[in-house]
């Protein structure tokens, strides 16, 4: 997954496993300055069975929202929104949990 990634390397910076927050989230992308305002920190699951995919997912975004993985993105000044998102994986089936928040502006 992450050398598929890296074909992004131009228009964002790539971290993998690096401090953020409470811990270590699996991928974070931050857009280049002037390249983007829109950050993505995801995460990977592995589920043992194709009916325990949802829950894995949402076990992932649970993870990025509890142990504040987007705190890195959100202190960029360019960065306007951060998607997070969760794949959890079973054989080739996946399931996707998503969250997007916009750090510099109300809610």
């Amino acid at each position: 997954m992450f050398c598929l990634l890296t074909t992004l390397s131009s228009r964002y910076t790539i971290e993998s496993e690096l401090e953020s927050g409470a811990g270590r989230p699996d991928v974070i992308l931050l857009p280049r300055a002037g390249r983007g305002e829109l950050a993505f920190v995801l995460a990977y699951k592995i589920s043992k069975e194709p009916e325990g995919l949802e829950a894995e997912a949402e076990k992932g975004l649970a993870q990025i929202i509890e142990k504040g993985y987007t705190a890195k993105a959100k202190a960029q000044p360019h960065v306007k929104s951060v998607l997070q998102l969760s794949m959890a994986f079973c054989g080739k089936e996946v399931a996707l949990a998503h969250k997007t928040d916009i750090p510099h502006f109300p809610t």
